[in-house]
């Protein structure tokens, strides 16, 4: 039996239309300014640390109440990369939405800033700390304390924003995902501190400007033979039962119930009726009378719905079908995940020089120049 999945992706419809809007013009604007003067040597590495951080979300970690979560490598990105770290994650959010509908197409500017503004931060201020010469030892503690202090801006944004915008009562998600989330702080300053300690001992140079194509390899082939799945779609199952009002079930897999997680109903106009917690994958909602009605379900950073129809059908189950991937096809995915983020990343480049170009012809200056 698995344990619950507990993330910090933010779902579509946790938040309120004007921050996610917001959210995404201020993405642009970050986007703009860690993209500028990116070179085409830096284009590979940018685009296989996105791939590494997909593949953080691959390595579940149990938590001593119960639930696990995964890595989000964020700290390690951050550290190596510097301000780069912002695309690379930006690309990780994007595919971790489009093909897992881990957070939500929507919410990808968000999850973007929540996490990747973090690991800029670390990766400005770690990377000054690094000097030639320096002990192993003091080069582990600086990839500790990156990777511990990422997950906790983190965790402070991701309360932020979802107790300031989110849509509903929140308080009682964010203390659930803040006390999971304390063990994985020490969790992913170990692993930063492990992997930064090899690196530098092995090759300085990969934690300057160069060779983070090699570096990304050498730790996407470390990760992706040991990695257990857990991306999931949320499964939904709404029906009506007379007597006791609408039972809502929802699950990431026939032993994995969706914990944590809030359900709300909404009518044929859009209105939402009722809002309740969900307790070990089930929920009870009030009698509601015929008509078209709407289910949505929020858990671990996804969102599912279903409709439910009382003049004709007894429920249908949301249209979030449910994908479930283990170890004989973590290779097949890592691969495909580092292409399409090579692909992006590479998109990032052009559009980077296309916006120097423009600047440039703008000021009356030579854009070969």
């Amino acid at each position: 039996m698995f344990a619950p999945l507990i993330a910090v992706h933010l779902a579509d419809g946790q938040l309120v239309m004007p921050a996610i809007l917001g959210a995404w013009v201020v993405c642009f604007l970050v986007m703009v300014i860690t993209c500028r003067g990116m070179t085409e040597e830096e284009a590979p590495g940018i685009a296989l640390f996105a791939g590494v951080f997909f593949l953080g979300s691959l390595l579940s970690v149990p938590v001593p109440a119960g639930p696990r979560t995964h890595l989000l490598l964020t700290g390690l990105v951050g550290v190596v990369l510097g301000v780069r770290a912002f695309p690379a994650i930006l690309v990780g959010c994007a595919m971790q939405a489009l093909l897992f509908a881990h957070g939500g197409p929507m919410s990808v500017a968000v999850n973007s800033l929540v996490m990747g503004l973090p690991a800029v931060t670390v990766g400005i201020v770690f990377r000054r700390l690094l000097a030639p010469g320096m002990s192993a030892g003091v080069v582990r503690a600086i990839g500790f304390g990156a990777g511990l202090s990422a997950i906790a801006l983190t965790i402070l944004l991701h309360a932020s924003v979802l107790l300031l915008w989110g849509q509903g009562a929140w308080s009682l998600s964010v203390a659930v995902i803040v006390a999971i989330h304390l063990p994985l702080m020490a969790i992913e300053g170990v692993v930063s501190a492990a992997v930064v300690g090899l690196v530098w001992r092995a090759r300085p140079s990969m934690l300057g400007l160069t060779m983070r194509a090699s570096t990304a390899l050498l730790i996407a082939g470390i990760m992706a033979p040991t990695a257990w799945s857990s991306w999931h779609r949320l499964e939904v199952e709404a029906r009506h039962t007379p007597g006791l009002g609408v039972i809502v079930l929802a699950r990431f897999s026939e032993d994995d119930p969706a914990e944590d997680g809030e359900v709300a109903l909404q009518d044929a106009d859009g209105i939402e009726r009722h809002r309740v917690l969900m307790v070990d994958g089930r929920a009870v909602l009030p009698k509601i009378e015929s008509g078209d009605w709407l289910v949505r379900v929020w858990a671990s950073g996804h969102y599912g719905e279903a409709q439910l129809n009382l003049d004709g059908s007894a429920g249908t189950v949301g249209s979030n079908a449910h994908y479930e991937t283990r170890l004989n096809i973590v290779a097949a995915v890592a691969g495909v995940s580092l292409l399409l983020s090579i692909a992006c990343c590479y998109q990032l480049r052009l559009f980077s020089r296309q916006l120097a170009l423009a600047r440039n012809q703008a000021s009356g200056e030579n854009p070969e120049g």
